[in-house]
């Protein structure tokens, strides 16, 4: 079922064009083109590592992680101190956009993005209630031959704390595993606001999830 499953999530990039960065506007007639050069975390890289627990000093009951008391080590329990910067958050991101006329088209115009789905796919290529898709509403213009970045979130806290968190520590080994691995796929919609034309471009990017108590802080 699993190479079935991303079997049918490469096709579905594929056919979008999201298998890297690029253009997917095929159904959009604008006299301009957008393109996305690169989808990354705010390190600027382009395969970030996440936490998906919270990071605690998994100091047990006593909150001593010291002492011999039963801490059940690589869970965070209650009692538990979160360290700075454990806590769980949003993760954020980039994209990168450029703003291409094309060929025969001048002069072009700018383009107005009004629009950002993120979709999330499983190690299996699946979708999972806990990451159901995300739109923003963003106001950012890439001017014409020209180029912009878009602030995005990769990864909301709701998804942690929905079931991704649970699914890491509670889920069966196949759910662990296929929770430690997403595709993210961003589309992002446009418009010439001189003509009135629509224009979309998508990317995608692909995320690792550890649990810190267990592997240490994500680098």
């Amino acid at each position: 079922m699993r190479n079935g499953n991303t079997l049918g999530l490469a096709l579905l990039l594929g056919a979008l064009g999201l298998t890297g960065c690029g253009v997917a506007d095929d159904d959009f007639q604008a006299g301009n083109r957008l393109i996305v050069d690169g989808v990354t975390d705010v390190s600027g890289s382009t395969a970030p590592v996440f936490a998906a627990v919270e990071w605690t000093n998994d100091g047990g009951p006593d909150n001593d992680p010291a002492t011999l008391d039963d801490n059940n080590p690589g869970f965070p329990d209650p009692e538990e101190e979160i360290l700075a910067g454990g806590e769980l958050r949003d993760d954020l991101g980039k994209v990168a956009l450029r703003n291409q006329p094309r060929l025969g088209v001048s002069p072009g115009v700018d383009l107005h993005v009004y629009r950002v789905d993120v979709t999330y796919y499983d190690d299996n290529g699946a979708s999972r209630f806990y990451a159901p898709r995300v739109t923003y509403w963003p106001t950012l213009r890439v001017p014409n031959d020209g180029t912009a970045t878009l602030d995005v979130i990769l990864v909301p806290v709701a998804m942690k704390q929905g079931g991704l968190r649970d699914a890491f520590l509670f889920g069966t080994s196949a759910e662990k595993a296929a929770a430690r691995k997403w595709t993210a796929v961003v589309d992002v919609y446009a418009r010439d606001l001189l003509n009135g034309d629509g224009v979309h471009a998508g990317g995608s990017i692909t995320i690792k999830f550890i649990n810190p108590l267990v592997e240490g802080a994500p680098k």
